[in-house]
This record gives structure tokens, C-alpha cells and sequence, in this order.
């Protein structure tokens, strides 16, 4: 191997600046390790010695890892050329999705879920169990359309027990007013904690947005269906359904759709559980997520008009000659609106 002058020139040159793309270019295929802060980038069109009025750099840094670790650039598919992100500096993201976080995180601040946009508010309403039978916020309501209510409290929290009368087709459950409801263009989110209390699967019960001023049809296993019911989307149980519930929605097309959950949700008359569903104004369908789980797309595609009022509900019915019941612990909505 012979090592000449134009070698030397040609490492004097790569390490002064000089461009050698055209004629012989620089390919690393070796391990190039560089101390932290030597790692040096001039600003474009720069040139010269660093530091200098017209030649700043940008200084890499490393951080006090105990390990290694890897960084992986983003695949860049449609687009040629693109940007870092950085956490201090005012940068405007396009195409981002922010996902929520857990049940451990929610209300800590760091939840996607916590951050509200001015001049966008929210307001809210409801019931909260265990104290009183009216609504709470904006929200009109009525409690119980058979039986009493009762409230009650126990290791899981306080409650309102609501108990059909003897059956068969006959319903308890809380209901607001449809003059205060929220429209699919308010983005409205339902958020609900209950227990069903019941030995067999005779009974009928629902939590969701519903466009009435009333309780679904009794008697009858298509709840959405109901006279007067142009839109809806919530969690159901059908007297033909013995094992899972489902998610029933109606909108604009008219027809009503039972989707089998995905995954599965068992019935349960054990445990409470938490069941939110949301309204998405951009895709005018809904979301749901169980137990605080990430929100899951209704699986088939319903259209919703934004004219569309809907308004909180929850509900039992028995399907045979028998009191049911339900403990609701709490169920809210909120909607976000604009001035």
C-alpha cells in the first residue's frame, strides 16, 4: 500500500472544511464515537472557524445514561424533509395524534385528557350518587320512572340503587332532560360507574346519549328503535344477550346497530365498572372505552347529524315477574362549546 502527497492533501483538505462529495466522499461503516458537546453543527451557509459572529454551531450534548441506549429517527414517508421537535421551543406539530394516557396519570396534568383550548370551555352536568335524586351542572334531570330510589354506601363508594317494580317491562333508571343536552358538535363525553345487581339474565339496562325525552320502549330488545329516537350511542343489554353486552348506535341512516365489544365485556352483576363513551364532532360517530381502557372507534360506521340534541341516560328493566336493580354511583356529561 502506497500513501502519497495527494493522500495528505486529500485528509488535510477533509479536515479543513474542504467539500470532497463529488470527487471521493466520506462513507463511515466504523464506530465514531465523539465526546459529549464535540459533536458541532454550523448554521447553513456558515463557514470558517466555530464560535464566531457569523459561524455559530449547534452543540450536541449528551445526558448521564447509565446504560446504552438507542435513538431512532422517524420513518419520513410522504413527506422529503421534516423537523426535530423540542420541548422548550415554540413550534407549531402538524399530523400529530396525542393519545390519552392511564387511569394513574388522568388529572395529574401530563393527560391529554386534562388540557382544555381557549376559548373552547366545557360544561358539565350529571348526577353524583349516594346524596341526592337531582341533577348537578346544567343538566335537568329525573330519577326513577318505577320503584323508589334508594341511596346507599359501601367499600366501592356511595351510590343510588334504582329498583324496577315487579314485572315484567318495567324500568327504573335517571334521566336528563333533553333541553339541556349536548349536541355531537359540542364533542359531549360520558363518563358512568355502576354496578348490576340481578341472579339472572331477565332484564334489560343501557348507559348513553339518546335523543329523547324519554325511556327507551319497554318490552322491546332494539332500545334505539324507540319512537322519536333519531340518534344515540351507549352500552346495552338486550334480554337476548346472556353472556357479553354490546354497543348500540343509531344515526342519520335510520337503522340501529348492536356491535359485540371488542374486546368482549362480560356481563358482570359482581363488580362496578366504569363505561365512558365520547362523541367525535370531526368523524360524527363515537368512541368508548371500559374500565378507563383506551377509547375503541364504534366499529361500524354511523353517521350523526350535528342538529341532533342528545342527553345522559342510564336504565334497568326487568323481562319477567321479578324486581332488577342497578347502583349508580355516578354519571356525567360534559360538552365542549365555543362562545
Amino acid at each position: 500500500m502506497r500513501f502519497g502527497g495527494e493522500d495528505t492533501d486529500y485528509v488535510n483538505q477533509l479536515l479543513t472544511g474542504v467539500d470532497e462529495s463529488a470527487s471521493d466522499p466520506v462513507d463511515i461503516n466504523t464506530l465514531w464515537k465523539f465526546r459529549s458537546g464535540k459533536l458541532q453543527l454550523l448554521k447553513p451557509g456558515a463557514s470558517g472557524t466555530p464560535g464566531t459572529s457569523t459561524n455559530e454551531v449547534y452543540i450536541v450534548n449528551g445526558s448521564a445514561i447509565t446504560s446504552d441506549k438507542t435513538v431512532s429517527l422517524p420513518l419520513l414517508t410522504s413527506l422529503s424533509s421534516d423537523s426535530f421537535a423540542f420541548d422548550i421551543s415554540t413550534q407549531t406539530f402538524t399530523n400529530k395524534t396525542f393519545p390519552g394516557g392511564s387511569a394513574a396519570t388522568e388529572g395529574s396534568n401530563n393527560y391529554i385528557g386534562d388540557i382544555y383550548t381557549y376559548p373552547a370551555f366545557r360544561k358539565s352536568c350529571g348526577y353524583i350518587g349516594g346524596s341526592q335524586t337531582a341533577a348537578i351542572g346544567y343538566g335537568q334531570g329525573q330519577v326513577g320512572n318505577a320503584g323508589t330510589p334508594t341511596h346507599g354506601i359501601g367499600s366501592t363508594g356511595k351510590y343510588l340503587k334504582l329498583t324496577t317494580a315487579t314485572g315484567p317491562n318495567t324500568q327504573a333508571g335517571w334521566k336528563q332532560d333533553i333541553t339541556a343536552g349536548a349536541g355531537i358538535g359540542d364533542n359531549p363525553t360520558l363518563a358512568c360507574k355502576f354496578k348490576i345487581n340481578a341472579s339472572t339474565t331477565a332484564y334489560r339496562f343501557g348507559i348513553g346519549w339518546i335523543n329523547i325525552n324519554a325511556y327507551p320502549t319497554t318490552g322491546s330488545d332494539d332500545p334505539l328503535a324507540t319512537s322519536g329516537l333519531t340518534g344515540g350511542a351507549g352500552l346495552f343489554k338486550r334480554s337476548t344477550d346472556t353472556t357479553n353486552v354490546v354497543i348500540g348506535h343509531k344515526g342519520s341512516n335510520g337503522t340501529s346497530v348492536y356491535d359485540s365489544t371488542s374486546p368482549s365485556i362480560a356481563i358482570d352483576t359482581t363488580n362496578p365498572h366504569i363505561f365512558r363513551i365520547k362523541a367525535d364532532n370531526a368523524s360524527s360517530s363515537f368512541q368508548y372505552s371500559w374500565d378507563n381502557g383506551s377509547y375503541v372507534s364504534l366499529p361500524s360506521n354511523n353517521d350523526y347529524p350535528t342538529t341532533t340534541t342528545l342527553s345522559l341516560i342510564a336504565y334497568i328493566e326487568t323481562s319477567e315477574s321479578a324486581t332488577k336493580d342497578f347502583d349508580l354511583y355516578w354519571l356525567i356529561g360534559d360538552s365542549q362549546e365555543f362562545p
